[in-house]
């Protein structure tokens, strides 16, 4: 009896940590505002994005359809080169492109 109450005793006593991974935005984390998809799709244009704030949009969509952990559901390198960011890029001219400056 005597050891029953000890192995209860132990039990209860122990204590663990629990991490909780952060949990943000991957908007944020691009270095975007929080609640820049909330309003995404809604006036998208098929002809490419019309505003910095879409534009800001198509790219987070890119990153977080290629960071998906899903293999099923990440896309092919076809289709990635198919998603609005990359036939927007594909449209940019060399006067477009900003290079960072060394």
């Amino acid at each position: 009896p005597n050891d029953e109450e000890t192995d209860s005793e132990t039990e209860s006593s122990v204590q663990f940590d629990i991490f909780q991974p952060k949990s943000t935005r991957l908007s944020c984390r691009l270095g975007f505002d929080s609640d820049l998809m909330e309003d995404f799709g809604e006036s998208y244009s098929s002809s490419g994005p019309r505003s910095e704030h879409e534009l800001q949009q198509i790219f987070t969509d890119f990153v977080a359809r290629l960071l998906t952990i899903d293999p099923d559901g990440r896309p092919t390198a076809e289709e990635a080169l198919q998603h609005p960011w990359m036939v927007f890029a594909a449209s940019l001219t060399e006067e477009q492109i900003k290079y960072p400056s060394s």
